[in-house]
């Protein structure tokens, strides 16, 4: 805060009337001082009287900090008869902002013409009102935003009686020193140390600085700031500076300030960059002052120099060398550091004291060996860091050496060795192997050469071979043979190494032994099995024999022959083979209704028959006409090489009919259906069971089909003893003069004859030429079970077909007319396991139809009902 008292201004007093025109007002404002002080200080002042009798003291205070400057005036009457009536002044800057007032000022927003109208005030105006001055000395306080304000004019009015009196304050503007203070700059500052230093900041000033004292100013001395450098020894200077307004034409007195500065410095040089640390060079080192490592000093203030001083000390081989280093400053204050390095100065080797002991001969095979060596003793002029030994075997054949050095080092490696050599023979090691002998190897089945196959080793030894000896020793049982032979090395002092190498082969030009299963014929539809043959083999073990997978030829009878060839092979590769050959007779229907030709055999597309239907009175049949004749058809392979062939068509029954039926018609047909009517007989010496022989045949294997027409009444008059009984049919045959006991296989087949009258109440018998409208239930037997639903259909059926045993089959459709329609399945079942098959009937065929299914020689018939019929 600082505050100024006005300089003093010539004021005239202007009276309006006569008696008051010789009154003056003087106004005096005091010189400035400025007062590092708060506001409320004031300035020194000056009371001028005056004949109007008033004192005005104007005092300027500029508060830096908040930007403000207050002006304050006090005001004094001396003379009873004047009152104060109000004052008026303006200012420069022309504008401000009023923060406060004391007083009751306020504004004009015009010239005041109280007094007197044609007398005005210029420039901005403030009024107080001072009335009510009395004896008693009244203060007006008027408080403007910013700094630097000038007193511009001050119209004072008053009162004398009852006249009225203007005094003015004239001037071109009324000059405000600035403020003057120093900032930026230190209390203290090192010796050559620069610094810069600002006055205040304002519109409108001029500076001009000066020194005094251990410093200079560096570049112009008339800005607002300025550089400063110091001494470069230590004391003090002061630095002054002088501010002035420049924008009046007046006489404007001007502020000096000024700020001392110590030059000074305490501290002692600092360590930036620390010395080398201390160093043991080691022995005998070239360059020792290159290992020292200088510090880096720095200083406050600066540093004047660093010196170097060396010391060198130690004792014996033993080195030392000490450097110190100090730095000192401008003002004395020193730092000092060192750095020792030791080394060993040694050049001698070291002595030998006591020698060793001299080269000795051991003579053979000794005992201790080292127990011989005599150590010397070793001296040194720095003394001995370490005796080292190091034993080094030599020698050749049987005679050994070993030479033992000794090597004695001091501190610096200097170094002397001597040496002691013994001598001795010795020879207690086996021969050894220098290649070995050939593995173990089993040379397979009847090698040729087997001595070929061993490899000799290769035998060494420390003291030379005397030699080697070989021996072969032959083993093996059977087959298995065996071959050892050992190879034997010997030195000249009697020791020896034995290897041995064994050869292991088979002797086996036999071929194994192998006989094919027979294999019982199966049933038709079955995949047959081929039981592994049974092989074996004069070297023994184990022998798997592989079969191939088995070929297929199907015959002319529809029959399928399975070939499969094994092969054994024993360890030597030796084989033999076997083949097996198994026939799967074919599905066939045996039994027709009459007019079925061997073309309807051959190609199956007939109905066949499984029932007829007889009658019976008093325990006899008395009719058995429904059909009234049927015939049975077979296949029979005739074996290559066979000119004459018989052929007995065997028939058999269960008993509930005591009777068999007889036949009337037997032809014998190739295998195209081309009947046989030359060379051949048939007898009927047992007219259910005729046999036809047929000779001067082809040597060649062939086919033949027979038929045999049967006579439905044939079992007429028969007792009876039920209402159904079940008939078998079979076909035998026999070579050359052999009677016909050899089964046809897949021949086999069956035919009920049931009592009419049981059929027709429950489910009438099928036949070719006759259907009921009746539903046929579904067929459960024994063996095969089947259902069909719908039965009456429409226009397809569902077969569910359940069978006990596994193997081919077949479910065929055939119409009223026994005419195959349809083959609704052709496959394999499974034992126990429900198939279902799906047929859809063409609508051609809608009507009544017969159904076959057969799987294996099991077969089973029923009959479908259209639901429009």
């Amino acid at each position: 805060m600082y505050a100024y008292n006005m300089p003093n201004r010539l004021f005239h007093q202007r009276c309006k009337w006569p008696a008051l025109l010789k009154n003056t007002l003087s106004l005096l404002i005091a010189g400035v001082t400025l007062l590092s002080s708060a506001l409320g200080q004031t300035a020194n002042d000056t009371k001028i009287n005056n004949s109007c009798g008033f004192d005005v003291k104007t005092e300027i205070f500029y508060n830096v900090a908040a930007s403000q400057t207050t002006f304050k005036w006090t005001i004094s009457k001396n003379e009873a008869q004047h009152d104060l009536s109000h004052f008026t002044m303006s200012f420069c800057p022309p504008s401000s902002s009023v923060v406060s007032n004391s007083g009751g000022g306020q504004v004009l927003t015009g010239p005041d013409r109280s007094c007197d109208p044609s007398k005005t005030c210029s420039g901005p105006l403030y009024k107080f009102d001072g009335a009510d001055v009395g004896n008693t000395p009244k203060s007006f306080t008027l408080v403007l935003n910013g700094l630097n304000y000038s007193l511009q004019k001050v119209c004072a009015i008053y009162k004398a009686g009852s006249e009225c009196c203007v005094g003015d304050i004239y001037g071109v503007g009324c000059c405000v020193p600035p403020p003057c203070s120093i900032s930026g700059g230190p209390a203290s500052v090192c010796p050559n140390g620069t610094s810069v230093f600002s006055g205040p900041a304002g519109p409108n000033l001029s500076y001009q600085w000066s020194i005094t004292g251990n410093g200079s100013i560096e570049g112009a001395n008339n800005q607002q700031s300025v550089t400063v450098k110091a001494g470069a020894s230590c004391g003090a200077y002061t630095l002054k500076l002088r501010v002035a307004n420049t924008t009046n034409s007046v006489d404007c007195p001007s502020k000096e300030c000024e700020q001392t500065v110590e030059v000074t410095d305490t501290e002692d040089p600092t360590i930036q960059t620390p010395e080398g640390a201390d160093k043991n060079l080691g022995c005998n080192p070239t360059m020792i002052d290159a290992n020292f490592s200088a510090p880096v000093f720095g200083d406050n203030c600066g540093l004047k120099g660093v010196t170097t001083e060396d010391v060198d000390g130690g004792s014996g081989c033993t080195k030392t060398r000490t450097r110190t280093w100090t730095a000192e400053d401008n003002c004395g204050n020193k730092t000092s550091v060192s750095q020792t390095l030791t080394w060993t100065a040694d050049t001698q080797d070291p002595t030998v004291q006591t020698p060793e002991g001299a080269d000795e001969s051991l003579g053979c095979s000794p005992g201790d060996i080292n127990s011989n060596f005599d150590a010397p003793v070793f001296t040194d002029n720095c003394g001995l860091k370490k005796v080292t030994s190091e034993d080094v075997d030599g020698g050749s054949g049987c005679t050994k050496t070993r030479t033992r050095t000794w090597t004695a080092e001091d501190n610096c490696g200097n170094k002397t060795s001597v040496s002691q050599t013994l001598t001795w023979a010795a020879d207690t090691e086996d021969p050894t192997l220098q290649t070995p002998e050939g593995a173990d190897e089993n040379l397979g089945c009847n090698p040729g050469d087997i001595n070929s196959h061993f490899d000799a080793p290769v035998f060494t030894d420390n003291c030379g071979l005397k030699g080697v000896t070989t021996e072969d020793v032959n083993g093996g049982s059977g087959c298995t043979k065996t071959r050892t032979r050992t190879w034997t090395a010997e030195d000249h002092c009697g020791h020896k190494a034995s290897v041995s190498q064994t050869l292991t082969w088979t002797e086996d030009t036999q071929k194994p032994m192998i006989t094919c299963a027979v294999v019982a014929a199966p049933n038709c539809g079955e995949t047959p099995t081929f039981n592994p043959p049974i092989v074996s083999d004069n070297c023994g073990g184990t022998i798997t024999p592989q079969g191939g997978n088995p070929s297929t030829t199907t015959n002319p009878d529809g029959s399928v022959t399975w070939t499969k060839t094994w092969t054994a092979t024993d360890a030597c590769g030796n084989q033999s083979s076997c083949t097996q050959t198994i026939t799967i007779p074919a599905c066939l229907n045996h039994i027709f209704p009459t007019g079925t030709t061997c073309e309807n055999f051959k190609n199956q597309d007939v109905a066949p028959l499984e029932s007829l239907c007889f009658k019976q009175s008093g325990g006899k049949v008395t009719n058995a006409s429904s059909p009234g004749a049927w015939f049975y058809y077979a296949y029979v392979e005739k074996p290559a090489g066979v000119t004459t062939l018989s052929i007995k068509l065997a028939q058999s029954n269960d008993g509930v009919i005591q009777g068999l039926f007889t036949t009337n018609e037997i032809k014998v047909w190739t295998s195209n259906c081309t009947q046989i009517t030359r060379n051949g007989t048939i007898s009927y010496a047992d007219p259910s069971q005729p046999v036809i022989t047929l000779s001067g045949l082809s040597s060649a294997p062939q086919t033949y089909v027979v038929s045999v027409k049967y006579n439905s009444n044939s079992i007429v008059g028969n007792k009876v003893t039920g209402n159904s009984s079940v008939y078998n049919f079979s076909t035998f045959y026999g070579t050359g003069a052999n009677p016909p006991t050899i089964p046809v296989p897949g021949s086999t087949e069956t035919i009920t004859a049931q009592d009419c009258q049981v059929v027709t109440s429950t489910s009438p018998a099928i036949s070719n030429t006759d259907l009921s409208k009746a539903v046929t239930p579904d067929i459960v037997t024994t063996r095969l079970s089947v259902k069909a639903s719908p039965n009456p259909y429409g226009s397809k059926v569902r077969f569910v077909v359940k069978s006990p045993v596994s193997g081919k089959a077949t479910l065929e459709i055939f119409n009223s007319l026994g005419q195959k329609v349809s083959s609704v399945f052709q496959g394999a079942v499974q034992a126990g396991v429900s198939q279902s098959f799906e047929y859809n009937v063409p609508e051609s065929h809608r009507t009544s139809l017969i159904y076959v299914l057969r799987v294996g020689n099991e077969r089973i018939t029923g009959k479908l009902l259209h639901s429009k019929e």
